[in-house]
C-alpha cells in the first residue's frame, strides 16, 4: 500500500513538472513575440525619427534660403534709398 501511495505521489509530481515545464515554454515563446514586437516598434520609430530629421533639415534650407533673399533685397532697397 505505502509502494503505491509513493508511486501515485511520484507520478503526481512529474506530471506536475510536466506542467510546469509546458507553462514555462509557452511563457517563453510569448515573450520572445512580444520583444520581436517592441524591436519592430522601435524600429520604425527609429525610421521615423530619421525622416522627421531629414524632412526638417532640407525645409530649414528651403526657408532659410528665401528670406536670406528677401534680407539682402531689403538691405539693397535701404542702401539705396539714403543715398
Amino acid at each position: 500500500m505505502e509502494q503505491k501511495r509513493n508511486r501515485s505521489e511520484v507520478t503526481m509530481q512529474i506530471e506536475t513538472n510536466h506542467m510546469r515545464d509546458i507553462k514555462r515554454q509557452r511563457m517563453q515563446k510569448e515573450m520572445m513575440t512580444e520583444n520581436d514586437a517592441l524591436e519592430r516598434k522601435v524600429e520604425l520609430e527609429q525610421k521615423a525619427a530619421s525622416a522627421k530629421t531629414t524632412f526638417l533639415s532640407s525645409m530649414s534650407h528651403e526657408i532659410r534660403t528665401p528670406i536670406h533673399v528677401v534680407l539682402g533685397l531689403d538691405e539693397m532697397i535701404l542702401r539705396e534709398s539714403t543715398e
